[in-house]
């Protein structure tokens, strides 16, 4: 059962035939495309990190004026992109099984995390980890008196305990269906002030530690092996270009990704194929091809390697790919 909402003000929760409705998106396979969007009207790129099969739920709620997204998934994911550019978000993490990294700094469950507009997200976003994002208006932040300094930058902090237990009260009776129509004013109301708590600038800041420096020398090493292509990649090459020691960077992908340099260009390699095979049109319907393009000689290999990533052979993203595009649904 679910938490009732906070006394003060006082909101009553609605059955959930009475309150709003939320969207789900239930997910049965990895879809990047199907990912690009769990913010509203933001972009992020959706990479898998680990092999496994993988699941995972969206949940959008329009709430009180205000859109509300929670997500959770089987797998880590490198999340990339950037918010919304006419509203601040900020996010929130009800619950994780360990510590991820937004934009190079160490985050926790319950921790909040502030992004102007337009502001850009670099997530390692661990397994089961549970999030929620609510889009909010500039001015109704100001009007409530939260500081300029608390949302006009990046920023993760850490509220006490009473303060996030009453956002996530907020936070799942929203996208679980629970605020009735006559409570949505109550219910913005309610959620804008403890922000207004939690975002004080003069505390709670989070005091976790940070990986700025191993995220940017990740992102470079990234650009590196797009420039070069993945199957012409050295390992000691590509750090002599970053001007640093092999072990370092061997140390940095260690710490914020939890993978080798060359077992992350094989990750790399994997998702951009997958991400070509569900948006292949009918004039490209063989796996071989696309190999041969990514430099992959040996295709059974390939083709279990695919497998053991996501959880279905290569043809059978195909398949999946041409059948949407004819019936509007996945196969069973």
């Amino acid at each position: 059962m679910s938490p009732p909402l906070l006394k003060r003000p006082p909101i009553s929760t609605a059955p959930p035939s009475a309150g709003i409705p939320s969207r789900r998106i239930a997910l049965a396979v990895f879809d990047p495309d199907l990912l690009t969007e769990a913010v509203r009207d933001a972009g992020f790129e959706h990479r898998q990190l680990h092999p496994g099969p993988f699941e995972g739920e969206l949940v959008r709620a329009e709430v009180g004026g205000l859109t509300i997204d929670r997500g959770s998934y089987s797998q880590t994911l490198l999340v990339r992109g950037g918010f919304a550019s006419t509203r601040v978000t900020i996010g929130f993490l009800l619950s994780d099984r360990e510590p991820g990294c937004i934009n190079g700094i160490r985050s926790r469950a319950h921790d909040l995390v502030v992004f102007p507009e337009g502001g850009e997200l670099d997530y390692v976003l661990p397994a089961a980890t549970e999030w929620c994002a609510v889009q909010l208006d500039r001015d109704a932040l100001l009007a409530a008196g939260i500081p300029e300094e608390s949302i006009g930058r990046m920023s993760v902090v850490s509220p006490r305990a009473g303060q996030h237990a009453r956002l996530a009260q907020l936070m799942r009776a929203a996208v679980e269906g629970l605020v009735g129509s006559q409570e949505q004013r109550r219910f913005r109301d309610a959620l804008i002030e403890e922000l207004h708590q939690s975002l004080d600038p003069r505390r709670n800041q989070s005091r976790n530690p940070n990986f700025y420096e191993r995220a940017d020398l990740l992102r470079r090493f990234e650009r590196l092996v797009d420039e070069q292509g993945p199957e012409r990649c050295s390992i000691a090459e590509l750090a002599r270009s970053l001007g640093v020691a092999r072990r370092t960077l061997e140390l940095a992908f260690h710490d914020y990704l939890g993978l080798s340099p060359a077992r992350y260009i094989a990750v790399l390699r994997l998702n951009a194929m997958r991400r070509e095979l569900l948006r292949a049109s009918a004039d490209n319907l063989r796996v071989a091809d696309l190999a041969e393009r990514y430099g992959i000689a040996h295709l059974g290999r390939f083709a279990g390697e695919f497998r053991k990533m996501f959880g279905e052979h290569p043809r059978d993203t195909l398949q999946r790919r041409f059948h949407h595009a004819e019936t509007g649904v996945d196969p069973v």
